[in-house]
């Protein structure tokens, strides 16, 4: 699951496609350029979309990611432990423990 709007590498998708991986890259189809308007570091859309396929058990095993590793997957994976019924603090302390130094106030309150 690729979240970034960059398209991945000839290398990259050469590697996915020998290995018969499939890749739903939701950065080009859904519209995270919305999210740019607004205080949000990504759009609901994309939050949604992501969270439906991580949530289909077909699509498993599954990686997601983006360009940096850490505020659009951050955002979808704190939107999914609130759905596993974490805690708010422990979904935000999650990512903040993978943030580290970098970590965004605008994705802690998405």
């Amino acid at each position: 699951l690729l979240l970034s709007t960059d398209a991945p590498s000839k290398l990259v998708n050469t590697f996915f496609e020998e290995n018969a991986i499939t890749v739903h890259h939701l950065g080009l189809t859904s519209s995270s350029s919305a999210a740019l308007d607004t205080w949000k570091p990504v759009s609901d859309e994309l939050i949604k979309d992501a969270l439906e396929l991580t949530l289909d058990a077909r699509n498993h095993p599954l990686m997601l990611c983006d360009a940096s590793g850490l505020h659009q997957i951050g955002a979808v994976l704190g939107c999914l432990r609130r759905l596993q019924r974490w805690s708010l603090n422990s979904a935000v302390n999650e990512y903040r423990s993978f943030a580290g130094h970098k970590t965004r106030y605008q994705s802690e309150q998405f």
